[in-house]
């Protein structure tokens, strides 16, 4: 047990006095000491973790909607978020970039989520038989929030849009 002197003044001028002061006093009969720190399970951190719950391309209206969210313990900071859009060709199946952006997400609370919608200037769009568009996201592209899973920052879409 650890213990500290405390130097108090009475107030009737009586002078000092010293008392002895507990850092770690006993615990209450009967009662378990709390511990510091609580249990976690295994695996929790207390990260922010950004992830991509919904990506999806909408050709009728030439845009690709997108949502990502803070599953983490704690506050994310602002990120970018990059995406590249492809259109396969029919027959060769060839993936060609038509085209790359980058949004900028703002800070998320715990849980929080932020829609994003990109506007889509897909070639061909207009065709009876258009191409398949695709599209590849990565939120945190450039690495700027230390997450709890680095491993699921990536969407894709494949296949042709709605």
């Amino acid at each position: 047990m650890r213990t500290f002197a405390l130097l108090a003044i009475a107030t009737a001028g009586s002078g000092a006095m010293a008392a002895t002061v507990s850092a770690d006093p006993p615990p209450l009969a009967g009662l378990p000491r709390s511990p510091i720190a609580p249990e976690r399970p295994a695996g929790f951190s207390l990260r922010p973790d950004l992830t991509i719950p919904r990506l999806q391309v909408y050709r009728t209206a030439g845009t690709l909607a997108i949502t990502v969210r803070n599953a983490g313990a704690t506050r994310a900071s602002g990120s970018v978020t990059h995406v590249t859009v492809y259109v396969r060709h029919p027959i060769t199946l060839e993936r060609r970039t038509v085209g790359e952006i980058d949004v900028t997400t703002a800070a998320l609370a715990p849980g929080e989520r932020r829609d994003h919608v990109v506007e889509l200037d897909v070639p061909g769009a207009d065709f009876p038989d258009p191409p398949a568009g695709e599209a590849d996201v990565t939120v945190d592209a450039r690495g700027d929030v230390a997450e709890s899973d680095e491993t699921n920052n990536r969407a894709g879409t494949s296949g042709p849009p709605r």
